[in-house]
C-alpha cells in the first residue's frame, strides 16, 4: 500500500493515503506500522516527484497529534490504562521520532510548491508544539512557534537549533495568556533569544 504513495497512478496514491489515514490510525489506537510508515513518508515529502505531498505532510502532523498528551488522556479514559505503560508501545515509538519528523517537515517550508509550503508550515507548527520544553497554553502555541520560525528566518539556523534556543531560554517557564510575552512581536524575542543563546550553537 505504501509503495503506491510514490506511484504515477492516482488510484494507487489514493489507496496509500487511505491506508495511512484509516488503517494505521483508528481512534484512539495508533497501530505499530504507523511508526515506520511515518519515517517513510518523511522521506517521500522531500522528493518533488512525490504526488500529494501536502496531504502527506498533513498526515505526519496527524500521526504526531495522535500520540500527544491529550490523546493519551482520552485513551486512558476509554481503555482504563495508558498507552505509554509499555516501553515498546507505538505511542512511545512515534514520540521518539518526533524530532526527525519535525526536521523533515520544516525542510519543506520554503518548498517552491505553494501548497506544499503552506502544508509544511501548518504541519511544523502542529508537530513543533510537542517539542517545547516548557509549558505553553494552547492559545499561545502558534505565538511560541512563530518565534522559532523567526529565528530560522532571520539567522538561518536549523529548526532544531532554533527550538533548542527557545527551550533553553524559557526552561522551567510557563507561557500563558497573562504573560507579557505576547505584547512583543515574535521577531523581538527571536533576536533577544539568539543574542543570548545563538553563539553557543
Amino acid at each position: 500500500m505504501l509503495l503506491g504513495l510514490s506511484s504515477s497512478d492516482p488510484q494507487a496514491v489514493e489507496a496509500g493515503l487511505v491506508h495511512l489515514s484509516y488503517e494505521l490510525l483508528e481512534y484512539p489506537n495508533v497501530y505499530s506500522a504507523a511508526m515506520p510508515a511515518a519515517q517513510y513518508v518523511a522521506e517521500l515529502v522531500a522528493d518533488p516527484r512525490t504526488p500529494r505531498r501536502a496531504d502527506l505532510l498533513a498526515w505526519l502532523a496527524r500521526v504526531v497529534e495522535s500520540v500527544g498528551d491529550a490523546m493519551v488522556r482520552e485513551f486512558v479514559e476509554l481503555a482504563g490504562y495508558s498507552p505509554l505503560d509499555h516501553p515498546a508501545s507505538t505511542f512511545r515509538k512515534v514520540r521518539q521520532i518526533r524530532p526527525q519528523l519535525l526536521a523533515a517537515v520544516a525542510a519543506r517550508i520554503e518548498d517552491p510548491d505553494p501548497a506544499v509550503s503552506e502544508a509544511a508550515r501548518a504541519a511544523a507548527a502542529a508537530i513543533g508544539q510537542f517539542e517545547f520544553g516548557f509549558a505553553v497554553v494552547e492559545d499561545m502555541r502558534d505565538y511560541a512557534w512563530a518565534i522559532v520560525q523567526e529565528i530560522v528566518r532571520i539567522f538561518g539556523t536549523s529548526t532544531s537549533d532554533a527550538l533548542a534556543m527557545v527551550n533553553e531560554h524559557w526552561a522551567s517557564f510557563a507561557i500563558g495568556p497573562d504573560n507579557l510575552l505576547g505584547h512583543e512581536e515574535p521577531d523581538y524575542w527571536a533576536r533577544t533569544i539568539f543574542a543570548l543563546h545563538g553563539e553557543r550553537r
